[in-house]
């Protein structure tokens, strides 16, 4: 092992090439030309031909080809040899790039008979995995995605996706996975082949187990896998916030995946969900002003009130089953029934009635009604 550290990338090679074994360079800042001028011309990244040139010139280090005027080596080496010039100067303003491991080649194994049972499937598969997951944490990397092939005696080829809701390194959390997708399908003929590739990969993050008992990873791909199998692959559903200003809120129901974030194609679809998926929560916090100390106990959906005024002032509120005299009043308070709209479609009201009970009122410009939306408690 030998390292190097500059200002820029070629110097801090170049100082990792002249270390000894075990050893380290350090080029102070400022001073990567004067480092660089003794170092031999082969240090650059030069091609047979240019090397040979220079050769035949008598330049042998960097030194000596960092004074060549840039005219010159523009007209012989053309944008490439001034490149090289520039290194040569200990001008190297390139940004530093992470090296990437591209993902698991799909790997394949021929069968010395067919195969006809689960079993021999998965322990023909786990072989495969179990070197495709070794590369992969010697990257650094996890699998959350890989596609089973089992190409059958008729030449026909039957695909099972094993996708984790998040990344894992562990053998035994995909072949579980495998095993109940196979319990799902019937061969129509004996497997002569199977293939498995890594199709999507992410950072290998260290688990804090417990010290007494330890987690068993991706327990959710499981059971998701095992409701797919007896619901179908359609009726698993997740809800999704809607964007709105109303206390009382809402969701709709899309299709659930371990990756919505990351389709767009699952998005757009998204957006064109039918309207009836839309369904109102059943709870949500909402508050507004020193009643946020209280709990408030909203009513979903708000509950019609009649309300009598006098001179700009609440008097008298009926609503649900109670009644009384407004003591206080605090508000209103504006909003609007979406973000993007402009015009506000709803006045909020703290009251306090005679009694000493508190509630949340709102008048509705839409629907030029009064309305209960909750009580603090």
């Amino acid at each position: 092992v030998k390292a190097g550290m500059a200002g820029n990338k070629f110097t801090s090679l170049v100082g990792a090439s002249i270390s000894e074994i075990y050893s380290y360079t350090i080029v102070p800042d400022g001073k990567e030309k004067e480092f660089l001028k003794s170092q031999s011309i082969q240090l650059l990244p030069l091609d047979q031909k240019t090397h040979e040139t220079l050769h035949r010139l008598g330049i042998k280090t960097l030194g000596q080809f960092a004074i060549l005027p840039d005219q010159e080596v523009v007209e012989r080496f053309g944008a490439e040899g001034l490149k090289l010039l520039k290194l040569a100067r200990g001008e190297d303003d390139e940004p530093l790039k992470p090296k990437t491991f591209d993902e698991e080649e799909s790997q394949a194994k021929d069968l010395d008979s067919p195969l006809e049972t689960q079993i021999g499937i998965l322990f023909y598969v786990n072989s495969i995995l179990e070197k495709q997951l070794r590369d992969l944490s010697g990257k650094g990397l996890a699998c959350e995605e890989a596609l089973v092939i089992l190409k059958t005696e008729n030449n026909q080829e039957i695909p099972i996706q094993l996708s984790m809701a998040k990344g894992t390194n562990k053998t035994k959390v995909l072949i579980d996975l495998l095993r109940f997708e196979l319990e799902k399908i019937t061969l129509p003929a004996l497997v002569k082949e199977v293939r498995v590739s890594i199709e999507r990969t992410s950072p290998l993050l260290s688990e804090q187990l417990s010290l007494c008992q330890k987690k068993e990873t991706n327990v959710l791909s499981q059971i998701l896998t095992q409701i797919k199998r007896i619901l179908g692959n359609g009726n698993i559903l997740s809800p999704q916030i809607v964007s709105s200003h109303k206390p009382e809120g809402k969701f709709q129901l899309i299709r659930y995946t371990h990756h919505q974030d990351r389709s767009s194609k699952e998005n757009r679809k998204n957006k064109k969900l039918d309207k009836r998926h839309i369904t109102d929560l059943s709870e949500s916090a909402f508050c507004f002003s020193r009643n946020s100390i209280l709990g408030l106990r909203l009513y979903n959906p708000p509950k019609p009130a009649t309300v009598k005024t006098e001179g700009g002032l609440i008097k008298f509120v009926i609503a649900d089953f109670w009644y009384g005299e407004v003591a206080k009043q605090i508000g209103p308070w504006e909003i609007s029934a979406e973000w993007w709209s402009e015009e506000h479609d709803r006045y909020y009201f703290e009251i306090e009635l005679s009694e000493g009970e508190q509630y949340l009122i709102f008048f509705e410009n839409s629907s030029k009604g009064w309305f209960l939306q909750g009580i603090f408690d």
